[in-house]
C-alpha cells in the first residue's frame, strides 16, 4: 500500500470514528435537549439532504479544481467544527441548525476524498484497497459505536463531543500532512 493511499485511510479513519462515537446513541441526545423520536429524524434528515444536493455541486466544482485537496481539508475543518458544536446545543432547532452545516461539510469534503482516493490508488491494487477502505470504515464505526456509548454513559455527552471533535482535527491534520506529500 502506497504511502498516499495509507494516509487517506488513516484521515478517514479519524473522521469515522468522529461519526461513529454517537452514531448508535444519537436519539439519546436528542432527548436529553428536548428533543422526541421525530426531531431525530428531522435533524437526520437535514444532515441527508443537505449533503446529497450539495455533493451534486460540489461534484461539478471539483472537476474544475487545481488543487481540490484544499477543498478537502476545508470540508474536514467544517465537521471539526461542527463536532466541538454539538457541546454548544440546547434544544432541537440548534441540533437541526447543527445538522444542516455538518451536512455541508460532509459534502465539501467526501466526493472531494473519493476521487483522490481513486486517484492515489495502486493500479493492481484497486479492488484490495477499496476493500481496504470499507473494512476500516465498518470496523471503526463498531468500535466506536461501544466506546461513545461507554464514554456518554460513564462521562457524559460533554466529553464525548469533546472526543468528536477532536477525532476530526486529528483528520484534519493527516488531510495537512497528505496536501504537503502531493508536491
Amino acid at each position: 500500500m502506497n504511502t498516499k493511499i495509507r494516509l487517506l485511510l488513516t484521515l478517514d479513519g479519524f473522521r469515522m470514528a468522529a461519526f461513529g462515537l454517537l452514531g448508535p446513541i444519537y436519539a439519546i441526545f436528542v432527548e436529553k435537549i428536548g428533543g422526541d423520536i421525530l426531531d431525530a429524524g428531522i435533524a437526520f434528515s437535514i444532515y441527508s439532504m443537505s449533503m446529497g444536493i450539495l455533493t451534486y455541486f460540489i461534484g461539478k466544482l471539483g472537476d474544475r479544481l487545481k488543487k481540490p485537496v484544499n477543498l478537502l481539508i476545508f470540508g474536514h475543518s467544517i465537521m471539526a467544527i461542527v463536532f466541538f458544536s454539538y457541546l454548544l446545543i440546547r434544544n432541537p432547532l440548534q441540533l437541526m441548525i447543527v445538522q444542516l452545516i455538518l451536512g455541508i461539510g460532509a459534502a465539501i469534503s467526501d466526493p472531494i476524498y473519493d476521487t483522490i482516493f481513486s486517484i492515489n490508488l495502486d493500479t493492481k491494487k484497486r479492488y484490495a484497497e477499496w476493500a481496504d477502505w470499507e473494512s476500516m470504515n465498518f470496523i471503526i464505526l463498531g468500535i466506536t459505536a461501544v466506546i461513545g456509548a461507554g464514554i456518554a454513559k460513564y462521562l457524559g455527552f460533554q466529553v464525548l463531543f469533546i472526543a468528536m471533535g477532536t477525532s476530526s482535527l486529528v483528520s484534519v491534520v493527516f488531510a495537512l500532512i497528505f496536501k504537503s506529500k502531493k508536491s
